[in-house]
């Protein structure tokens, strides 16, 4: 019975997390900005910088905030760069695919090297 209930948690911790999910994205540092590529199609993406101190150098041009604070743009398989302004160091991201306007649960944090 316990063997069972094991198993039933496992999957279910599958099923409920993404952490185990294959990636959406390839983030690569291309100078002073991020190329970001989906790895499963086409469509919009949100970004979000989680690490303070750094920021997006141009919002509005390489992507458009959203009311979820995320700044959105369109997701191709070549790769979007968004810049950032920051200093040098470890710079955690969040990418989410964009469905009606806003995040999917399918979120995925990356971190990146930023040279600043």
């Amino acid at each position: 019975m316990k063997k069972n209930l094991f198993s039933v948690g496992i999957i279910l911790l599958s099923l409920c997390s993404n952490s185990f999910a294959a990636p959406w994205f390839k983030v690569e540092v291309s100078g002073s900005g991020l190329s970001i590529a989906t790895i499963r199609g086409y469509g919009p993406v949100g970004i979000q910088l989680r690490t303070p101190g750094y920021r997006l150098t141009n919002p509005g041009i390489d992507c458009t905030m959203n009311s979820d604070g995320y700044c959105q743009f369109l997701g191709n398989p070549t790769g979007s760069i968004i810049r950032v302004t920051g200093s040098s160091g470890a710079l955690n991201i969040i990418l989410c695919p964009i469905e009606s306007g806003h995040p999917t649960i399918d979120c995925q944090q990356y971190t990146v090297s930023f040279p600043g």
